[in-house]
């Protein structure tokens, strides 16, 4: 089975899907809860996927290549993964 390719847009489409998640769930006032929180780092895992696979394919999406929204969903992405890789290791 083929993995399709990642693109631009799914970035940045992955990134506004977390943000109204992460609005929803505090609005709601659930946001803390353990099964929001295991849902939000499901999603930050999918997201970590969705960003390694786009940077094996094309490299870092710099803003004069792909705009500047993307750039910043990749860097957004990329700071989940970092906290989350730096969490798991304290």
């Amino acid at each position: 089975m083929t993995i399709p390719s990642p693109s631009s847009q799914d970035l940045l489409e992955a990134i506004l899907h977390e943000k109204r998640l992460t609005a929803d769930l505090e609005s709601s006032g659930t946001l803390w809860e353990a099964s929001s929180l295991s849902l939000l780092r499901k999603y930050h895992e999918e997201n970590e996927h969705l960003l390694d696979h786009f940077l094996t394919l094309y490299g870092w999406p710099t803003p004069a290549k792909f705009g500047a929204e993307i750039h910043e969903a990749a860097c957004l992405i990329s700071a989940q993964a970092t906290s989350r890789a730096y969490n798991s290791d304290s």
